[in-house]
């Protein structure tokens, strides 16, 4: 029996609607729990079709233990992968 991997995302853009959700959400070992984006409309509607926790704040989202991460992808803009991934890590 394999465990189920939870994932959140960081950006709901372009590479992470045509790739990123999509993908995880179709293989069934995997979750998409929580999506971040400062877009509110989009995020919202992102987390709804995903049945995930939206959230503006990638920092908000990594702080909520309720969700029980095991894995996030960095999809934002090149510029804050490096930090946005050390902070995902430390978390």
């Amino acid at each position: 029996m394999s465990k189920i991997v939870r994932y959140g995302v960081i950006a709901g853009g372009a590479i992470s609607q045509r790739r990123h959700l999509p993908e995880i959400h179709q293989n069934p070992d995997s979750a998409v729990v929580a999506i971040v984006d400062p877009v509110a409309d989009r995020v919202k509607s992102l987390a709804e079709c995903y049945d995930a926790k939206p959230f503006r704040d990638y920092k908000r989202m990594l702080a909520d233990d309720s969700l029980k991460l095991a894995a996030v992808v960095v999809a934002g803009p090149n510029k804050w992968h490096a930090p946005m991934t050390i902070d995902a890590h430390k978390a």
